[in-house]
């Protein structure tokens, strides 16, 4: 489970709104990459789309500086819009990413493409279809209860291909895994549940989250292959 630390940064950032979305900045999946360090230095990216309120940003900052044993000095919040490039940084600056949609059948050196099924109307399994995985946008947050299983689950899909795969941070227990994604991405949600071995069911589409997010859940506690499924093995179309 998260350390003391990490746990009261992670409630304080849980306790700010984002009134558009009417959640809180993690739940909406607008935290990635948190690391808490022993010695008080904090670091994450905040994502902020262009209608939310630049307002957000500061308020996450001053909860941080306040939770007790964080080192104001060492915090260091790298903003970007989730649809495009970085907007402005506050430290290192992330690897720039592709465009908002995740492009569809282009190839990539050695990465190749993953063969997923999808449907149109938000579910998964009526069609087949080729995604770049290499450009799908996904977020792991780690709701099992158990430590160090976002990175777990991030690293099995780096080594699937999916490079642009991200630990989100830690989130209240919840019992059952979900992989959650907006309109226009259920090809993306697909190919993440496919690699995964998440069944269908368990994918949803969701106006809370402004890209493919995986939240673990207590049914999840070990390995990299949800239970009962079977992680895609196949090799790569292109």
């Amino acid at each position: 489970m998260a350390g003391p630390l990490e746990a009261r940064v992670v409630a304080a950032l849980a306790a700010i709104r984002n009134p558009r979305l009417e959640n809180d900045l993690l739940s909406a999946g607008m935290i990635r990459d948190l690391v808490v360090s022993d010695q008080g230095a904090v670091q994450f990216t905040f994502l902020l789309a262009p209608e939310d309120p630049a307002t957000l940003v500061r308020q996450a900052r001053a909860a941080v500086q306040a939770v007790d044993g964080v080192r104001r000095e060492d915090i260091k919040i790298t903003v970007t819009n989730p649809a495009g490039p970085v907007r402005a940084t506050h430290g290192p600056p992330p690897t720039p990413g592709p465009a908002s949609a995740d492009p569809v059948g282009a190839e990539q050196p050695n990465l190749g493409r993953i063969i997923a099924v999808s449907s149109g109307k938000g579910g998964v399994g009526k069609s087949t279809v080729a995604v770049n995985v290499a450009a799908v946008r996904v977020a792991v947050f780690n709701g099992s209860g158990v430590n160090q299983r976002a990175a777990s689950i991030k690293t099995a899909l780096t080594s699937g291909g999916f490079t642009m795969a991200t630990v989100g941070g830690t989130v209240a227990k919840t019992p059952t895994t979900k992989i959650y994604y907006p309109s226009g991405r259920s090809d993306s949600a697909a190919a993440v549940a496919h690699a995964l071995g998440v069944p269908s069911a368990n994918v949803v589409q969701s106006t809370t989250y402004t890209e493919v997010t995986v939240v673990i859940g207590a049914d999840w506690s070990t390995g990299n292959t949800y239970p009962g499924g079977a992680s895609s093995t196949a090799t790569p179309a292109g």
